[in-house]
């Protein structure tokens, strides 16, 4: 012992090549009272005198060399051991050749090599060290499209010092798959996922030792976006209003933005993330930015990225005004209004009478021909029907059955059926709330009326021969009006409409009792038609 509390242990005897020299203060049959553990093997050296400091650590190796000793080695730096324990007892074992003073250098054990007790005792002295296995996926990128085969890579760090048989599984979602170590140090998987998500991609490694080791690395999958396009943006709002981009599917496939971001010009916003964003095939999503991201009135960028923060979608727009808004159809500058074609939905028959099919007319009102390709109809439930290769002539009318369209209309409570183009943009629109049977709802004088459908010839829209003004009981007005034929008097609203009630000319008359000045508020008709209205009444009293 020197005078600084160094203790001096002179070894003696011979090292062979790649083996190990164990020193020790007690033999193999040294049985301690304690129940600490022994050893199976004979120690190389045993020196009562040896004792390993818990709490100033350090232990050197020296070459006499002629008196003068040379520092070869050394592990510790006068602290705590850097790992070990005594519950339960595992020895401090040394990675390689690291750096002897560094904690990065060492592990516990976690092996019973050599020990005659193994119960609570791990160690190999005299042995290879075994360690846990130190493993790192070596892919750096955490979004992966579905679909799409990836070879993923495991690097075993101490796979030059423990040479050995590894079990090695890779679990993702339901799937489980082997492995065995390959070359140069690598774990290698082939793997695929066919839905999108995310979960924990677990690897677990065991030995003959049962050493378990279990490394978790969150990923996700995603679906590639084609025909993906931006329709609008409006980046200089109004006061009280928001910066939007408008989204068009172009596809006839749902698409699904969880996990994309939407950017401006590189190096401007920070990316924002889209999450619960799909949009229909042929249908638009107006993305309100509320300041997730920064657009430029003087101009900029928007650009889509995929989870990854790979460009996948880019426009640039021009300056815009307060409130101006610029669209792809016009090189995103200020919008152009396109007007759109006259084509009206004519009339429906929700309630055909039995041995009948309901029926949906569309009219060309211009004179010029339309292509109605990828027009499409949709009721109030979402339920959508597309035409495909129509062209409509000027001024003709296309007659749309159920057992084309498949749309079923309601006949009681509230329903609306609108006619999109190609662009969804709403050409024509008509709402209702409950429908007689036999009775067609259509287009007349600039709004929808009921009127009793002809099995045998179109509606003429301009026909005005039978129709004549109702009122309340408080004698205004209705905007409904009555039409049939002179012995039986349909009561028809535009908004609402009950059970048609037959009502005598008698009754017509004491309900417009001293009210008949109202009828002259009815411009529309002309004085023939009126004519015809109190001859009528007459001639039922």
């Amino acid at each position: 012992m020197t005078s600084s509390g160094e203790k001096f242990l002179v070894l003696s005897g011979v090292i062979k090549s790649q083996d190990y020299y164990l020193v020790a203060n007690n033999n193999q049959d040294h049985n301690f009272t304690n129940g600490q553990s022994t050893l199976s093997i004979d120690p190389d050296y045993v020196s009562s005198s040896l004792s390993l400091s818990n709490s100033e650590l350090q232990v050197k190796l020296f070459k006499n060399n002629l008196g003068n000793l040379e520092e070869i080695d050394s592990i510790g730096d006068k602290n705590n051991p850097f790992f070990g324990s005594t519950e339960p007892y595992r020895s401090m074992q040394r990675i390689g050749i690291k750096d002897g003073s560094t904690s990065q250098s060492f592990q516990s054990s976690y092996v019973c090599i050599n020990l005659e007790n193994c119960d609570n005792n791990f160690g190999s002295p005299r042995a290879k060290n075994i360690f846990v296995p130190e493993i790192k996926l070596l892919n750096n990128q955490v979004n992966y499209e579905i679909n799409k085969e990836y070879n993923f890579q495991y690097e075993n760090k101490f796979v030059a010092e423990d040479q050995r048989d590894l079990e090695v599984k890779l679990k993702y979602s339901s799937q489980e798959i082997s492995a065995q170590q390959s070359q140069n140090n690598i774990i290698s998987f082939n793997f695929s996922q066919a839905q999108t998500g995310c979960e924990n991609m677990t690897l677990q490694i065991s030995d003959q030792y049962h050493i378990e080791k279990i490394i978790e690395d969150r990923i996700c999958f995603y679906k590639k976006i084609i025909n993906l396009e931006i329709k609008e943006i409006l980046a200089n709002p109004n006061k009280d209003e928001y910066e939007y981009v408008k989204l068009f599917n172009n596809s006839n496939k749902i698409i699904d933005l969880e996990n994309y971001y939407i950017d401006d010009m590189d190096g401007g916003s920070k990316p924002y993330q889209l999450n619960n964003i799909i949009i229909l095939p042929k249908e638009t999503d107006q993305l309100f930015l509320n300041n997730k991201i920064i657009l430029n009135d003087s101009g900029d960028e928007v650009r889509i990225l995929d989870p990854n923060l790979t460009e996948i979608l880019k426009v640039t727009f021009k300056s815009s005004k307060d409130g101006e808004v610029v669209c792809q159809n016009n090189n995103y500058s200020k919008c152009q209004i396109n007007e759109l074609p006259n084509i009206i939905i004519s009339s429906i028959l929700p309630y055909p009478k039995t041995g009948e099919e309901e029926e949906i007319i569309i009219e060309n009102l211009s004179q010029q021909s339309v292509n109605l390709n990828n027009y499409y109809l949709k009721d109030k439930s979402g339920k959508k029907f597309t035409l495909l290769n129509k062209i409509i002539n000027g001024k003709e009318k296309i007659v749309l059955r159920y057992n084309e369209t498949k749309i079923n209309l309601n006949n009681t409570g509230l329903e609306n059926l609108t006619l999109f183009n190609f662009n969804n943009e709403i050409l024509s629109k008509l709402e209702y709330e409950n429908a007689t049977e036999g009775i067609k709802y259509l287009y007349q004088n600039n709004q929808y009326l009921w009127k009793e459908a002809d099995d045998q010839n179109e509606i003429n829209i301009n026909d005005t021969n039978g129709i004549i003004a109702s009122f309340d009981n408080n004698n205004n007005q209705l905007t409904s009006v009555i039409v049939g034929d002179n012995d039986k008097y349909q009561l028809i609203d535009k908004y609402l409409i009950t059970n048609i009630e037959n009502k005598s000319a008698k009754n017509i008359d004491k309900e417009s009792k001293n009210g008949y000045d109202n009828i002259s508020v009815l411009s529309i008709f002309s004085l023939s038609i009126l004519w015809k209205l109190f001859s009528k009444i007459l001639i039922k009293v």
